[in-house]
């Protein structure tokens, strides 16, 4: 009995050896297959131009947080004042994907058939109509014979017209001019026109320096805008997993953003200097979510009906634009985050 137990004692002892020499290997094995699978996408660099301001967080967000590079992508956004702004310098080939509104798609879309939609990462409600009280403006009717800015073919252009409508006023009523934001920003301060339409933060920067000295009206009502990304049909074709990649990027600053929220107002802060009060404000506002929405094609086929409507459009014809979202790459990252009606 004494011998058959020293066997089964033996037994033991090697059998616990021999597991404690291949769980390492086991481990080392799965990390190196791991580590293989990561190590076979290549590295990608994509230039990306942002409409910079608050809506764009969830880029910033997954740059700082190296989601980027952890799905071998070299990522460099170029900023610029308005998302009209960076679309053009996408249309000229400056960058590979650009964010912008749905309505600055929508004005491009009618020349540029090749332009395509991979998601909005913000929906959100950031403009508002601003008129000063010694132009003798204290309600809509007497924006008549005035001097109104706006920013050609941006969704502030779309706000104001829908704004107007609603009061019916004409735009022959009224003197419209075309500004960029930061030139519509100086020449609404300087008194030199009567009324603006913009958006976050020039409206905050008006807001604060006048105060007392102008009205604001709401002009969007119940309707948000969307930050969208967009990119042409070369990118897709060429770069298909670096879309999908990037996009992925996208989704883990979500996520990271929904579980710490207090860190895309401490980023902003540190990027833009904003003041608390007005963080508070615009984030109250804005919804970070990586998705493409019914409520996004909806608004998409809105505005440029009322292009058309409206005579901005060199065309008539309509455009389909569910074929301008490019839903695959976002069906192979989070197929639930894609909410269209069949």
């Amino acid at each position: 009995m004494k011998h058959k137990s020293n066997i089964n004692r033996l037994t033991a002892t090697f059998y616990f050896f021999i597991v404690l020499i291949i769980t390492p290997l086991l481990f080392v094995a799965g990390c190196s297959e791991n580590s293989s699978e990561s190590s076979t996408k290549e590295n990608q660099k994509i230039i990306v131009g942002c409409s910079k301001g608050n809506s764009s967080a969830l880029i910033y967000l997954a740059q700082e947080k190296s989601f980027f590079s952890n799905e071998s992508l070299t990522v460099e956004i170029k900023e610029f004042q308005s998302g009209v702004a960076a679309l053009n310098a996408f249309l000229k080939g400056e960058v590979d994907l650009v964010t912008a509104s749905e309505f600055a798609f929508v004005t491009q879309s009618f020349e540029h058939n090749d332009i395509y939609i991979l998601a909005s990462i913000a929906a959100l409600k950031n403009k508002a109509l601003l008129a000063r009280k010694d132009s003798h403006i204290i309600n809509p009717m007497n924006l008549k014979g005035k001097k109104v800015a706006v920013t050609a073919n941006s969704g502030g252009e779309y706000f104001l017209g829908k704004y107007l409508d609603k009061h019916s006023i004409s735009t022959e009523q009224l003197e419209i001019v075309y500004m960029k934001p930061q030139v519509l920003v100086e020449q609404f301060i300087a008194g030199k026109i009567d009324a603006a339409l913009t958006w976050e933060p020039h409206v905050y920067h008006i807001t604060k320096l006048l105060e007392d000295d102008i009205i604001s009206w709401d002009c969007q009502g119940n309707q948000k805008n969307y930050l969208t990304l967009v990119t042409n049909q070369k990118f897709l074709t060429d770069r298909p997993d670096a879309a999908t990649r990037f996009l992925t990027a996208i989704e883990m600053a979500e996520r990271h953003y929904n579980k710490n929220p207090k860190e895309i107002e401490l980023l902003l802060h540190n990027r833009f200097l904003y003041d608390p009060a007005y963080l508070a404000s615009i984030l109250a506002n804005t919804e970070y979510k990586l998705e493409i929405s019914q409520q996004l094609l909806d608004a998409l086929n809105q505005e440029a009906q009322w292009r058309v409507a409206k005579g901005l459009s060199q065309t008539s014809n309509p455009i389909n634009y569910k074929s301008r979202l490019h839903v695959e790459a976002l069906k192979k990252v989070n197929p639930k985050a894609i909410t269209l009606m069949e």
